[in-house]
């Protein structure tokens, strides 16, 4: 139980540290607001999906032992296993450079980590959507 306790809470931090970054770390001092882009599902969807997948392998693996219960070292992951949660920290980590902020100059979007951000001045801005969540 402590296990699962301890999982669910390391997805959930995966979730919300991102979000914290892109608040309080990232942006400069002088911004008014900030928040992730694409909705941040680039960040929020691959540690779900990662742990989801990991609960299939070790659902799979209790299917197929005969002792219960079958401890996580017991599963045993393959290249494809590999591919796919390496493609899910790949999405992750790019999901968490992808961010935006607002200061008194103007809006600045930062896409990916190693791009340079795209500031425009609050004469280029004709629209922009901002969803502010209470925290």
């Amino acid at each position: 139980m402590l296990r699962l306790i301890s999982f669910i809470a390391s997805v959930f931090l995966l979730v919300i540290g991102p979000l914290e970054l892109m608040r309080h770390v990232l942006p400069p001092d002088d911004r008014l607001l900030s928040g992730p882009l694409y909705r941040g599902w680039l960040f929020i969807t691959p540690p779900f999906l990662a742990a989801f997948y990991l609960a299939l392998r070790l659902s799979y693996a209790r299917s197929k032992s005969k002792t219960s219960p079958v401890p996580l070292s017991a599963v045993k992951l393959s290249s494809l296993s590999y591919l796919i949660l390496g493609c899910a920290a790949a999405v992750y980590i790019f999901g968490v450079g992808a961010y935006w902020f607002v200061s008194p100059s103007g809006l600045t979007i930062h896409r990916y980590w190693f791009a340079s951000p795209m500031t425009y001045s609050w004469d280029e801005v004709t629209r922009r959507n901002v969803v502010c969540y209470i925290g």
